[in-house]
């Protein structure tokens, strides 16, 4: 059977979908709640936290680009990436307890420094974990189709795993805190923590590398960067989406902030962003069937413009009425679906692109790379929200904000990430391959490789 008809098992797909269930946890958790983690109970001041956030990425700069040229040279028993998963499970989740882990006795000088070493060490493991995974999508399957159908699982998992971090996690913080914060961040941080370690088991457990180049080139560092700007349609697709995640992230980290100080009303920012989520998972099928009828492009400008409407109508609502507010969340919510289904559908259809044209395929090499995208774009969001907020002159846990304060919370919710939205769009319009063209190089590569 050519490897363009091949079917993935459901239970393959289901464990795809699990391990991003468990690295959404830790990567959300960091883009919902480490900002005002760091600023309500760690105490380092939001300036402080977004500069934490944003110097990390220096090393990930480094360390994303690596882990893809090592996972790409790797050989083993289990594959080229699977590994990574079986030894690094358990560091990835003991770092995430690390993160949440506030030993507030300290000095502050030492509570910023212990904010610097366990988000660098969250990084690297996730790094060390999620690069490889996010890399086995184009091993398991050469099949578009099946692709968009294997990025579903893993975006329904992901949205599940978000539900957690934008949900649960507030909730619990509350429960095993009774009052301290603090504690109640250490106990969540540690269930969690051997969540996302289980997960990742499960990822291994219950998939398998089947498609690989059968001339495995060996290229430098410089050469691998050569390939990845070398490609038009990752390049176009990196900016946009870094950009589009900017705008998301920045959302993100400043939603509980909007509910808490601007609507003054906490408990319901978790509903109303928990509501985006369950409507982005029950979307996932509609937007996938669009993406298979159309393309991963269409379905993915259509969900940026729906996000951006539904955030327009949370500003235009404003105090007057909250209902609405969750509302128009939901509505970003449906359109958030394409945020997680269709880019890496996309970008794994550009390695066919890259390999047609040199010769040439490392999953590893434009994963990590990307990834690093991903990670740079909750970065940049961070430090912008730390900035933005330190001069509104935000005050941790002050019930009644500055009007400077509430400004700056509202612009970061609504009108900052929609005029990230915007830019990111149009750059998107100029990534150019279709369902059959990519359908058309996977035969060229069959014919290629005979």
């Amino acid at each position: 059977m050519k490897k363009a008809l091949e079917k993935v098992a459901l239970k393959t797909k289901i464990g795809f979908g699990i391990g991003d269930l468990g690295f959404n946890i830790g990567v959300q958790a960091t883009a919902l709640v480490l900002i005002k983690f760091y600023t309500d109970t760690l105490l380092i001041g939001a300036g402080i936290a977004g500069i934490v956030v944003l110097v990390s990425k220096i090393i990930d700069a480094i360390t994303d680009p690596a882990m893809g040229i090592i996972a790409d040279r790797t050989k083993s028993k289990w594959g080229k990436f699977r590994p990574y998963l079986l030894y690094g499970a358990i560091p990835f989740g003991l770092s995430f307890f690390l993160l949440l882990n506030a030993p507030m006795a300290w000095a502050l000088n030492l509570r910023i420094v212990y904010a610097f070493v366990t988000y660098i060490f969250f990084s690297v493991m996730l790094t060390i974990t999620n690069v490889p995974y996010q890399s086995l999508l184009p091993v398991l399957t050469s099949n578009s189709d099946e692709r968009i159908s294997l990025s579903s699982f893993r975006s329904i998992g992901g949205i599940i795993g978000v539900l957690f971090a934008a949900v649960a996690i507030v909730s619990m913080v509350d429960i095993f805190g009774a009052g301290d914060t603090a504690t109640g961040y250490r106990i969540t941080a540690a269930i969690f923590g051997a969540v996302i370690a289980l997960t990742t088991l499960i990822c291994f457990a219950t998939t398998k590398e089947k498609y690989t180049a059968k001339k495995d080139v060996k290229i430098t560092v410089k050469q691998s960067f050569k390939l990845l700007f070398g490609s038009k349609p990752f390049v176009v697709l990196t900016i946009s989406v870094l950009i589009i995640m900017i705008a998301v992230n920045t959302l993100a980290a400043t939603i509980f902030f909007y509910f808490e100080y601007y609507l003054m009303d906490a408990g319901l920012g978790t509903i109303g962003f928990g509501a985006a989520f369950v409507a982005a998972i029950l979307s996932m099928p509609l937007m996938a069937k669009i993406a298979k009828k159309k393309s991963n492009r269409f379905a993915y400008i259509m969900g940026v413009v729906i996000m951006c409407i539904g955030l327009l109508g949370v500003f235009f609502a404003g105090t007057s009425n909250i209902l609405m507010t969750v509302v128009f969340l939901v509505l970003f919510g449906i359109g958030l679906a394409t945020n997680y289904l269709c880019p890496w559908a996309m970008l794994a259809n550009t390695i066919e692109h890259s390999q047609l044209k040199t010769g040439i395929r490392k999953e590893g090499t434009f994963y990590g790379a990307f990834f690093f995208v991903i990670k740079l774009s909750a970065a940049l969001a961070g430090f912008i929200v730390g900035q933005v907020l330190q001069l509104g002159e935000y005050v941790a846990n002050l019930a009644n904000q500055a009007e400077s304060a509430l400004t700056s919370i509202r612009m970061l919710t609504t009108l900052i990430p929609v005029g990230f939205m915007i830019v990111g769009m149009i750059v998107l319009f100029l990534f150019t391959i279709t369902g059959k063209q990519h359908d058309q190089m996977v035969k060229d590569i069959e014919e290629m490789e005979m």
